[in-house]
């Protein structure tokens, strides 16, 4: 079976069991199953290190403020 004809749920169990978070994005780019669910799982459970760099809260805002179909996932 191709990825493609994957239900998603498979995906998605796969994606939260097997998976780190730093991987998902080259996960996105293997296919177009990925790549529509996997904004999902980066969207809707982000989180931010803060170590005094405000950094990866600016880059959350570019892609929200960028791409506001992105909001719903949140």
């Amino acid at each position: 079976m191709s990825w493609q004809k994957l239900p998603p749920e498979i995906i998605h169990q796969i994606v939260v069991g097997h998976c780190l978070r730093s991987d998902l994005p080259n996960l996105a780019l293997v296919n177009k199953a990925f790549s529509k669910l996997i904004p999902v799982f980066l969207y809707r459970y982000a989180y931010f290190k803060i170590h005094g760099d405000l950094g990866n809260v600016d880059l959350f805002d570019r892609s929200i403020t960028q791409s506001p179909e992105l909001v719903r996932l949140t």
